[in-house]
């Protein structure tokens, strides 16, 4: 058996429940309720990671600079149905 296979059928399976329960709790809170508690597990899965392990500073000004680059057309499509907040 390869190596890397046991890394990969359990990354698909973590993948493949993460999805169904996605779905799930999508269908079952509704949007707005759904992308609170996305953000709220991502905020308790991400914090201690970077409390412990913080990133270097000269790739947080590409890190942001890519977020702007995958936020800008998000805020433009928004604009462009209308649906921009103040």
């Amino acid at each position: 058996m390869q190596s890397w296979l046991l890394p990969a059928l359990f990354a698909l399976i973590a993948w493949a429940v993460q999805r169904l329960l996605g779905k799930v709790a999508l269908t079952t809170l509704g949007t707005s309720k759904f992308y609170l508690l996305s953000a709220a597990v991502s905020l308790l899965t991400y914090t201690p990671y970077i409390l412990l392990r913080p990133p270097a500073l000269p790739s947080l000004l590409p890190a942001f600079g890519l977020k702007q680059f995958v936020a800008a057309p998000l805020a433009l499509s928004r604009r462009s149905r209308g649906s921009a907040r103040p």
